[in-house]
């Protein structure tokens, strides 16, 4: 089940009450499939931030981007980044626990450390396509954002975001 948030203080005070750790040792963005693996099993709490990002100077094209923390140190210092940010705007907060449910939602690692139809194909046997896959919100498109679902078997990816030193 997932929990929704208006606030930064109400998701942080749920993920806090849930036993959410204050620090990692490494953080969700840095882990490999064994680490996610081993979150998965341990039944551990994600938190996470509904953001949009601009693509374009004139503040035309804003895309849905989810940015997702395992620790509320992790969480805070990005959500205190993000508020900076000229190009980003916070649309809210979430908070969900990971299980072992194949219908629960498989978290790829980070794309500049391996790239994302690599990944994909690992777990699918297809590379990243719109013959393949969709977003989840709309069956229509692909992009590589949020969660993607793979038509074939219905098994659902987050796709992580870009590193938040990529934007303004």
């Amino acid at each position: 089940m997932r929990y929704n948030f208006t606030s930064a203080q109400e998701a942080h005070d749920f993920a806090y009450d849930k036993g959410v750790p204050f620090t990692r040792i490494r953080n969700l963005s840095e882990m490999n499939s064994r680490e996610l693996t081993g979150l998965r099993i341990q039944r551990e709490w994600v938190l996470g931030i509904h953001t949009q990002y601009c693509s374009d100077d004139e503040g035309k094209q804003w895309y849905p981007v989810d940015r997702e923390y395992i620790s509320l140190d992790s969480f805070r210092m990005a959500n205190n980044e993000l508020v900076k940010k000229q190009k980003v705007r916070i649309l809210g907060y979430y908070c969900y626990r990971l299980s072992h449910d194949p219908a629960q939602v498989i978290h790829l690692e980070e794309l500049s450390k391996v790239a994302l139809s690599t990944q994909l194909m690992h777990y699918t046997g297809d590379s990243y396509s719109s013959l393949s896959f969709h977003n989840e919100d709309d069956v229509s498109s692909l992009r590589a954002g949020n969660v993607i679902v793979h038509k074939r078997t219905q098994q659902r990816f987050f796709v992580p975001a870009a590193p938040l030193d990529r934007f303004e």
